[in-house]
C-alpha cells in the first residue's frame, strides 16, 4: 500500500481535519489560526512523503491516530518545523516590521 492509499481515508472521513482543529483550538494567537487550511494542506503533503514503512506499520498496528497527532503537534509547536518557518516566523517578522513602521511614522 502507498502512503496515499493509507492516508486518504483519514482525510475523507474528516479525522485529519478534526485532529488539526483540536490542536489549533489550543493556539492562543489568532493570527496563527488563520493558517489552519494551509496547515492541513501542508500536512497532507508531508504525510504523503513520510517514511512509507512507518506509515504502513502505524496503519497495520492501528496507530495512525497517534502518528498523525504526533506529526501535527511537532509541526504546530516546534520552532524548527516547516510550519514555523513558513508561517509563524514570517508573522513574527511581519509584526516587528509593522511595529517599527508605526514607531517611525506614528501610526
Amino acid at each position: 500500500m502507498t502512503n496515499k492509499e493509507i492516508i486518504d481515508p483519514y482525510i475523507q472521513s474528516g479525522l485529519l481535519a478534526d485532529c488539526v482543529s483540536y490542536q489549533f483550538s489550543k493556539v492562543k494567537d489568532k493570527a496563527v489560526k488563520q493558517f489552519k487550511d494551509d496547515f492541513i494542506n501542508d500536512l497532507i503533503v508531508y504525510l504523503y512523503s513520510y517514511d512509507p514503512e512507518k506509515v504502513l506499520d502505524a496503519h497495520l498496528n492501528n496507530h495512525m491516530n497517534a502518528l498523525i497527532t504526533s506529526i501535527i503537534i511537532k509541526q504546530l509547536w516546534s520552532n524548527t518545523s516547516p510550519f514555523y518557518t513558513k508561517y509563524r516566523k514570517f508573522m513574527d517578522r511581519s509584526d516587528d516590521i509593522t511595529t517599527e513602521i508605526e514607531e517611525t511614522y506614528g501610526e
